[in-house]
């Protein structure tokens, strides 16, 4: 170890050659490919692999999803389109292959090629796949022999996938090509039992197809199954490679030599289904996949394999096999031979149908020789449509329009051919002349006789609908959009009328409140006028009176007693007695001077308080404060006057959501607060007045605090004070308690509680 660490520096500190560096290089490369090359192996020799379809069939969807190794050897029997994916069999079993990645560069496959798949297993969405991961072709030879398909498998699941031989007779083809590159064909196993064929669409089928067609064959083809997302079998259809895989029973069709029969001869009693018929008639309507013709009793429906080059009118003969249908028969015509050109066209037959009474059944108004018959109606339209199910679905193109029609009490569809739309002037409610092809359609419920349930015309041109009268423009629709245009614009003139009236109330509510605040107010300011004139000057002129009585009284007790003192300097003889009576006399005076002086001063006190409280309660009147803003603006409006008085600091907070209270119990809060305020101002010189409003939910608390110089509780003069007391009045009003806390050099307090303010709250 010590001997390659030092050679692995000596060649990265460049001294060892070239060689060296590359020899290690290699060998550490070499390892690494031959430990990969070891796991590669085991994992290999680890993990199954299937050799057998038979074997992948039978796994589970979730043992399929583990992506088991596939390597096995089968013929390819079908391939898709582009060759993306096809189907292989081998030992009587078969399954499909997808081919990711591009396909381009990978070998292609054609039917009857033996090839090897290296791949893996997949849930697939019905059954078990292969996803082939490599492919090589091995060699190329005949299919194998397909086994005969029994109709005891048309709903089996185990045949998915399997080759098989089936015979039947070829009765309607559809092209696909523009969609899928597909033909399908309809290939007729049973009276009762049909199945699809799918082929791709060239040249070669077209050519070889109309030799085939409504005659008995043999199918050599792969069978695939149609499922739903559960993985559940819904049915099952035919693919094959080719129209060589169609092979035609010859020697059955060329044994019997063609029946002629008129049309209202077929499927009588002794007739042999599958004899070949020939029968004629008058071309009633040609399109491109079937004829109406019109025999002497009776009308037939004829599928061909090209009826473009067929007109109205002519006389033609048809060869071919008959094909059952509910209410009389149809054809299937091999060979078409044009016997007669037209000399005229045919007449259609009348239909009229009559209102039902109450012992007419619909069925009996009903005639089978109508059934194919080219015919006339008269009718209302009632509603132009995709379909209203009174035609069997499979009669019609789907994006064909549809006639909702009336004519008596008969519901009928006219059905429009391939391409055609309804013109302008067929509006609901016109009055039409109808002509085209009867279809009678039978009543599937009532199985032991042929009732008829209903109809339905096949609409050959435009020239086949003739208006005779148009719709009118009052129609049941117009008549519903008019009358939801009137009733809407009336609920909305409703509307408008209700919210007029509430808007008209509502504007003399609040000019009659306007008009109501305004006499208020004027009665206020009267009042108010009527107590300045009266009360308060009359308030005023007695205190006054009073002061000067008051100053009359102390001047004349005054010269009084001088005068007395002075006679008593003065009579320095009079006797002892005398002199006592005397002082007695000045001592009685001067104490009732005193207590006159009180009462006086406790007057003129009184008078001051009213006169305080008039001029308060005139403000208030004049202004009018809480009918303008709440009480907490109204605190801030009175209170700044007197804190600026004596140049104190003003604050007033609220805590919670202010709401408003009745009048009675606002104006008492405020007087309170003004009070308080008042004799903060005016007693103790405050710097600071706080003012704290406290909304709670149910209660409410107002605080003033002052740092004035406070008073002592237990001092407190009570003659002449009646501001506290008016407190104590004014929160006993509300139902509140007033607590007042003051100290001489601590300042004032005063808090009032309103445990429960729901009495005074505006609802």
């Amino acid at each position: 170890m010590k001997g390659f660490q030092c050679l692995e520096c000596w060649i990265y500190s460049g001294i060892s050659s070239g060689i060296m560096v590359k020899v290690e290089f290699h060998c550490r490369l070499l390892a690494a490919w031959l430990t990969a090359v070891f796991f590669w192996v085991g994992s290999v020799v680890a993990q199954p692999v299937i050799d057998s379809i038979a074997q992948i069939r039978r796994l589970s969807p979730e043992e399929a999803a583990k992506n088991i190794s596939v390597l096995l050897d089968a013929q390819v029997v079908s391939v898709g389109p582009e060759g993306r994916h096809f189907f292989v069999f081998a030992e009587s079993a078969g399954i499909y292959v997808g081919r990711p990645g591009d396909i381009t560069k990978q070998p292609k496959v054609h039917a009857g090629d033996w090839i090897r798949i290296d791949g893996m297993t997949d849930p697939g969405e019905f059954a078990p796949v292969i996803i082939a991961h490599r492919i090589e072709v091995l060699r190329s030879g005949p299919l194998p022999v397909a086994r005969p398909y029994r109709l005891d498998e048309i709903h089996d699941p185990a045949s998915d996938c399997d080759w098989v031989s089936v015979e039947g007779r070829l009765t309607a083809v559809s092209d696909d090509t523009g969609t899928h590159g597909r033909v399908l064909l309809t290939l007729e196993m049973h009276e009762s039992i049909q199945m699809g064929v799918h082929l791709l669409a060239s040249e070669e089928v077209w050519k070889r197809l109309p030799k085939l067609m409504f005659s008995r064959v043999r199918v050599n083809a792969l069978v695939g199954t149609l499922y739903n997302s559960q993985r559940q079998l819904t049915g099952h259809v035919f693919v094959i490679n080719s129209i060589n895989d169609i092979k035609l029973l010859v020697e059955e069709e060329a044994s019997k030599e063609p029946l002629a029969l008129p049309i209202h001869s077929l499927m009588r009693i002794g007739a042999d289904r599958r004899q070949a018929v020939r029968t004629k008639g008058v071309v009633t309507y040609a399109s491109p996949n079937e004829i109406f013709l019109r025999g002497e009793g009776a009308s037939l429906r004829v599928a061909v394999l090209d009826g473009t080059e067929l007109q109205v009118g002519q006389v033609v003969e048809v060869d071919g096999v008959v094909w059952p249908q509910p209410v009389s028969p149809a054809f299937r015509a091999r060979n078409v031979a044009v016997l007669e050109d037209p000399d005229a066209l045919p007449e259609p037959g009348e239909i009229i149908l009559e209102e039902l009474t109450s012992s007419d059944r619909p069925e009996d108004l009903l005639d089978p020789r109508m059934n194919y018959e080219l015919v006339r109606i008269r009718a209302q339209l009632v509603e132009i449509g995709k379909s209203f199910r009174l035609s069997p679905s499979d009669l019609g193109d789907s994006g064909q329009q549809s006639l909702l029609c009336r004519s008596g009490s008969h519901l009928f569809e006219a059905l429009l051919p391939a391409g055609m739309q309804a013109g302008r002037q067929l509006k609901s409610g016109a009055f039409l002349e109808l002509t085209g092809i009867c279809n009678l359609v039978q009543k599937k419920n009532l199985q032991w006789r042929l009732y008829l349930d209903r109809f339905w015309i096949q609409i050959r041109s435009e020239g086949d609908i003739v208006v005779l009268q148009p719709a009118p423009w009052w129609t049941p629709k117009r008549m519903f959009w008019i009358s939801g245009t009137a009733l809407g614009l009336s609920m909305l003139f409703l509307i408008w009328v209700v919210a007029l009236r509430k808007t008209v109330d509502r504007q003399t509510r609040i000019i009659g409140e306007k008009i109501e605040r305004e006499s208020i107010l004027d009665e206020r300011q009267r009042i108010a006028r009527e107590l300045h004139d009266n009360l308060d000057q009359g308030i005023t002129g007695a205190a006054m009176q009073l002061l000067g009585c008051r100053k009359f009284l102390e001047t004349s007790i005054t010269k009084s007693l001088e005068a007395i003192r002075a006679a008593m300097g003065q009579s320095g003889k009079a006797t002892g007695s005398l002199e006592s009576q005397l002082k007695d006399q000045l001592d009685a005076m001067e104490r009732d001077a005193g207590r006159s002086s009180g009462e006086l001063q406790s007057v003129q006190a009184m008078l001051a308080h009213c006169g305080e409280e008039s001029r308060s309660q005139i403000l208030d009147l004049r202004d009018g404060l809480l009918e303008r803003m709440n009480l907490p603006a109204a605190l801030r409006e009175t209170l700044a006057p007197l804190a600026d008085e004596c140049g104190a600091a003003l604050d007033v907070m609220v805590a919670g959501e202010p709401r408003r209270l009745k009048l009675v119990a606002e104006r008492n809060l405020l007087l309170i607060a003004k009070e308080s305020a008042t004799n903060a101002v005016r007693h103790g010189a405050p710097s600071h007045i706080r003012v704290k409003l406290c909304y709670e939910d149910a209660s409410l608390s107002l605080g003033i605090e002052d740092d004035g110089c406070g008073f002592p509780l237990d001092k407190l003069p009570l003659a002449g004070h009646f501001g506290l007391l008016g407190m104590r009045e004014r929160a006993n009003k509300l139902g509140a308690e007033i607590r007042v806390d003051s100290s001489p050099g601590q300042g004032t307090s005063v808090k009032v509680d309103l445990s429960s303010i729901a009495e005074w709250e505006l609802g």
